[in-house]
């Protein structure tokens, strides 16, 4: 990978991202976080080697995470298998592709607790950790992509011989202070559990990813892979000169619908909105914005044709250090 601007930062650092030891798998035609994903990602990068290029301060966070994973490594106890890559092929329409994914932990879980979940004796149970460096409003979130990405190195383990049994991010809270843990009741190392699906639903979400992924058409992303942010409808107040000009005081409050804004505004129960009518307001819904392209936290907004017919970069976010 090429960094942009990496000579800003301390020589360790330098070092740290030119000596990237991260290994995709021999013999790997997808990972695991990579199939949930967009595949259109991989397909710029595949195509555009010389034109991708990653600003070096994007990655001090991974850099952060990669030391966290190597600690929780240095410290488990021996019989847990650690940072191990699980293979498994799957049917894709252009024929079989290899599947992989390296788990961070597999915990073994006792015999008989296991006997007891499962109702019947087991090869290799266990519970897949995974250990991640997360803002804290991820936490108020569904962390769908989350629960995708443990079902997928369930069906990895099933495929291997393990019987998991659950899927528990332990997420590391980079903001955290003593403000967000009392407000947020939540600790510096928080431990999140997601469901495990049954066999054949996941089996089938597999078998649709891999056909996003491997197709002989060029692949797009959805909404859902550029951030799309919600619709979200803003009410301000309208005040008006003596000379008969009008003007839109700041947003007083947001809503998810332009229904629910004038409900609020019938109910007159807000100091706002109090003696008020519908007449006295403008509800107008904000731009919706692609989070993930205007940021360019894909990286490959730049050269992206789908992302620049849509917006612009952002370009206080993706400028230089």
């Amino acid at each position: 990978m090429n960094y942009t601007n990496a000579d800003h930062f301390p020589v360790p650092i330098q070092n740290a991202l030119r000596n990237d030891s991260y290994d995709g798998g021999i013999g790997t035609d997808i990972s695991a976080t990579s199939l949930k994903d967009s595949p259109r990602i991989p397909f710029l990068r595949k195509n555009n080697p010389d034109l991708v290029k990653e600003k070096a301060k994007n990655m001090i966070l991974p850099l952060m995470g990669t030391a966290l994973h190597k600690l929780m490594e240095e410290n488990s106890p021996s019989d847990w298998v650690l940072e191990e890559r699980f293979y498994t092929t799957v049917e894709t329409p252009l024929g079989q592709k290899v599947l992989s994914g390296q788990i961070d932990a597999v915990v073994p879980v006792e015999e008989e607790s296991a006997k007891k979940f499962f109702k019947k004796k087991v090869e290799k149970p266990c519970v897949i950790y995974d250990y991640k460096l997360m803002h804290s409003w991820k936490t108020d979130t569904d962390m769908k992509d989350f629960e995708e990405q443990g079902n997928i190195y369930a069906y990895l383990l099933r495929k291997n011989g393990y019987s998991p049994i659950s899927f528990v991010i332990w997420a590391f809270i980079r903001d955290w202070t003593n403000a967000v843990g009392e407000r947020k009741d939540l600790n510096p190392l928080a431990p999140f559990e997601f469901p495990l699906w049954p066999v054949d639903v996941v089996e089938d979400y597999i078998k649709d990813r891999a056909s996003v992924h491997f197709s002989n058409e060029e692949p797009s992303c959805s909404e859902k892979d550029m951030w799309l942010s919600p619709s979200v409808f803003e009410a301000r107040k309208k005040k008006f000169s003596k000379d008969g000009s009008m003007e839109l005081l700041k947003t007083t409050k947001l809503f998810n619908s332009e229904k629910e804004a004038l409900h609020w505004i019938a109910d007159g129960e807000h100091r706002a909105t109090a003696g008020t009518t519908v007449d006295d307001w403008a509800i107008a819904e904000r731009p919706r914005i692609h989070r993930r392209c205007e940021g360019n936290y894909c990286g490959v907004a730049e050269i992206c044709d789908q992302f620049l017919k849509t917006g612009k970069l952002n370009e206080n976010r993706t400028e230089n250090i």
